[in-house]
């Protein structure tokens, strides 16, 4: 939800100024796992502005989004693992 609000805000401020539009958000069809995606797209109208658009194109990028979370999740254990050793260093004599 929190996705779609970002989102069609992004495409109704790219509409209005006949802008670029580069966003990655998070889609759901209800039968399957959260994928996320990246559109990039800009804003295009008529000859007397009378209807504008977006074309530009989608890409499932859930793969890349996946393998982020891990290296993310690798980095903070890491993290908590030095903070470990660190705590039970034997002190100097």
């Amino acid at each position: 939800a929190e996705d779609r609000e970002r989102v069609g805000e992004r495409i109704r401020e790219t509409l209005a100024k006949l802008g670029r539009f580069s966003e990655e958000f998070r889609v759901r069809d209800g039968r399957g796992p959260v994928r996320w995606i990246i559109a990039k797209a800009m804003a295009v109208a008529d000859s007397d502005d009378t209807e504008r658009r977006l074309i530009g194109l989608s890409q499932d990028i859930t793969a890349r989004k996946e393998r982020e979370q891990q290296q993310a999740r690798a980095e903070a254990l890491g993290a908590r693992v030095r903070l470990v050793k660190g705590a039970y260093r034997e002190p100097a004599s």
